[in-house]
């Protein structure tokens, strides 16, 4: 049963992953990186997805384990 829970709680926090990617690259953020620093913008905005996935993640496992 705890198997089953991890699988669970994997494919949310994917599914947020991906939702989180393609809601983020509505976003035009070019205008806010500086010149030359690419990289930076790079992780800035993996690190962007990755906290977004997590919040929404962990909200949507919260919310499912409270029913």
């Amino acid at each position: 049963m705890e198997l089953f829970h991890f699988y669970i709680k994997a494919f949310i926090y994917i599914l947020s992953f991906l939702v989180s990617f393609y809601g983020l690259r509505a976003l035009n953020y070019e205008k806010l990186i500086k010149a030359n620093h690419v990289t930076e913008a790079r992780i800035l905005y993996a690190l962007l997805i990755m906290g977004l996935a997590y919040v929404v993640g962990s909200f949507l496992i919260q919310f499912l384990y409270m029913i």
